[in-house]
């Protein structure tokens, strides 16, 4: 069930809106989230990664709302250019995602960064967040 409703959430709705926002705080790293309104019902969230070492031939943001990234339970955003350093998705309100960023080289696959959030948009307020990645 809950794959589902995040596979309508990521996918289904189209949210895979890539964005290079200057001055984000998750350019670093780790997860900054913003909502239009207190009550809104999805956050703009973006995630953050380290500048990746030199030799990778792109980058995988996967999504999941579970801690293990098992087959089919995650979503896998990619292929990302190196020399990008962070994504933005609107995705829905009062849900636990974890993430994980890997880097494609020659002898395979490292993981770049990994970390988890949970979105929301606090009462009373549509500041943003920032959390940083684990």
């Amino acid at each position: 069930m809950l794959g589902r409703w995040f596979y309508l959430a990521v996918v289904g709705i189209g949210l895979y809106a890539y964005v290079q926002a200057p001055g984000s705080g998750a350019a670093d790293g780790g997860v900054e989230q913003t909502c239009a309104a207190p009550d809104a019902p999805a956050a703009a969230v973006t995630v953050g990664w380290p500048e990746v070492p030199a030799g990778a031939a792109q980058l995988w943001l996967d999504l999941s709302l579970g801690e293990g990234f098992p087959p089919g339970g995650y979503s896998s955003n990619g292929p990302i250019a190196p020399d990008q350093r962070r994504a933005t998705y609107d995705l829905p309100v009062g849900l636990a995602y974890h993430y994980r960023v890997t880097a494609l080289y020659a002898e395979g696959w490292r993981l770049v960064t990994k970390g988890a959030f949970t979105t929301a948009c606090p009462a009373g307020s549509s500041q943003s967040s920032v959390s940083s990645g684990q």
